[in-house]
């Protein structure tokens, strides 16, 4: 039994599909502190068919509070559903944090099951949020917490953001670490976080009304290098993925891990997230270094094939600047990893179009390069972008059931005409299929279904067609048995 217990939601159905998933970081580090001085439990909903009966044998008369974390989007239905067991079976406060919580604390806080909401980052207020809880303190002193008073909601100050370097190491112990040890390529691979936040304006990201966000920050080169070479011997662990928002901010920073770990020689692949942008100031242009340091995925944002899109969200990068680094990259042996999103607004067939030409364009003469799910475009709270789409038509939610709608597949936009949708979502389907994505998924039959469906997928992607698309009928109903 324990004072405090986190429940970590599931989110997509993707997660269906594979036996391990990434660590639930922000737990650990939420927890980075008050685990020495309290117990605590995490349930992870991805591995806990029961998780009700397991929070329930959790709780007693010394549990001080349940804690979830939710993203915008399926991730808070499923919050909900802690959230409204333990309610119904307790009295035990519920907390949340998280991005959509920190975005839209009081909107979060009108929810009937829900008592707190932490607000940013969580090392020290949820520390100093438990204390007050164990010893029946006030809770207006603390920093980036949001609660209900006497029936009001009270909004505390925000807190300063942490020096990275001063935290210490996540408490690996409080999960069970084999559960969390991904399959990359049957190699054992384990998340790690080495810096936060990013500095660019994308209108449709979250970083910029994000408070702790808007400035990157991160981990020394030496703690970073120290980091890795820690976990992969505590963890015997083949490779390391690098979550962090964009990796490549600072590039004497980046350059000099890269260096260090090739020198070492750790044998130890990388899997890194960053800009296009960022990543070609690296050596100047020169990306050997990405295949000295055993770079095994190297993720960028594209988002779209588009100029008119590209500039409308902002992203700070031009179509000849995608090319130049889709030419550079692919003069290395460092697979690169392309994400895309659909369904912007004002997003029109020729955008799309042009999108799925980029698409063909990036994996033309690269075997090794790969495209992300094409992503259905999420309006997210506080965003710039969000304005455009109220003009455009949005209803915007107004409580956390509405914001759950926003699923991966979900895409009815008022801006967008239904013929449009309908080729979204097959976008989204057949993306799955294009490239080699199916290898790492742990289902045998998923495997099978995505080599055969291979040239289907780049028929339709290729002629942009949903006739007779009966694959988005066998995708609800893969999913409804699997959940």
């Amino acid at each position: 039994m324990a004072e405090v217990i986190l429940v970590y939601p599931k989110s997509s159905f993707i997660e269906t599909a594979m036996k391990s998933q990434y660590l639930p970081l922000g737990f650990l580090q939420t927890v980075i502190f008050a685990e020495k001085e309290f117990s605590v439990k995490i349930i992870d909903q991805r591995f806990f068919l029961k998780w009700d009966r397991a929070v329930l044998d959790e709780i007693n008369k010394d549990t001080l509070c349940v804690g979830v974390t939710a993203l915008t989007g399926e991730m808070i239905n499923h919050a909900l559903d802690v959230s409204r067991f333990v309610k119904e079976s307790s009295s035990v406060p519920v907390i949340w944090g998280g991005v959509h919580p920190t975005l839209l604390p009081e909107e979060t806080l009108k929810n009937k099951f829900i008592d707190m909401v932490v607000i940013g980052e969580g090392e020290k207020t949820f520390h100093e949020l438990l204390k007050a809880l164990r010893d029946n303190n006030d809770l207006a002193e603390i920093a980036g917490l949001a609660y209900k008073k006497d029936g009001r909601i009270k909004i505390n100050p925000h807190r300063k953001l942490s020096n990275l370097d001063d935290l210490p190491e996540p408490p690996y112990h409080l999960v069970d670490i084999e559960k969390y040890i991904v399959k990359f390529r049957k190699k054992n691979m384990i998340a790690i976080e080495t810096s936060r936040g990013c500095p660019y304006p994308c209108t449709f990201c979250y970083s910029k009304s994000y408070d702790f966000k808007k400035k990157w920050r991160s981990l020394s080169a030496d703690k970073t290098v120290k980091r890795v070479r820690d976990v992969k011997e505590k963890f015997n662990i083949d490779g390391i993925e690098i979550v962090d928002d964009n990796f490549f901010v600072n590039s004497k920073r980046a350059k000099e891990i890269l260096s260090r770990l090739a020198e070492e020689k750790l044998d130890v692949f990388l899997n890194i997230n960053g800009t296009i942008n960022d990543i070609l100031r690296l050596n100047n242009g020169n990306l050997d270094l990405l295949e000295q340091s055993n770079v095994q995925r190297l993720a960028v944002g594209v988002e779209s094939g588009s100029q008119r899109i590209l500039d409308l969200i902002r992203k700070s990068i031009t179509i000849k600047d995608i090319i130049d680094f889709k030419n550079r990259i692919n003069k290395t042996k460092v697979p690169p990893y392309y994400n895309f999103i659909g369904g912007f607004p004002t997003e029109t067939e020729s955008d799309l179009r042009q999108t799925t030409e980029l698409i063909f364009e990036l994996l033309k003469n690269n075997s090794l390069a790969k495209v992300s799910i094409f992503h259905c475009f999420r309006p997210l709270p506080g965003t710039k972008l969000i304005d455009d789409c109220v003009e455009n038509g949005l209803d915007m939610p107004r409580s956390l059931e509405e914001w759950g709608r926003y699923t991966m597949t979900w895409i009815e936009h008022p801006w967008l005409s239904r013929k449009l949708k309908r080729k979204i979502q097959m976008i989204n389907f057949v993306s799955l299929f294009l490239d080699n994505k199916y290898e790492e998924v742990d289902s045998k039959l998923v495997r099978i279904f995505a080599f055969l469906y291979k040239p289907i997928a780049y028929l339709r992607l290729r002629t942009l067609s949903n006739f007779l698309f009966i694959e988005d009928f066998l995708l609800k109903l893969y999913e409804r048995i699997k959940r």
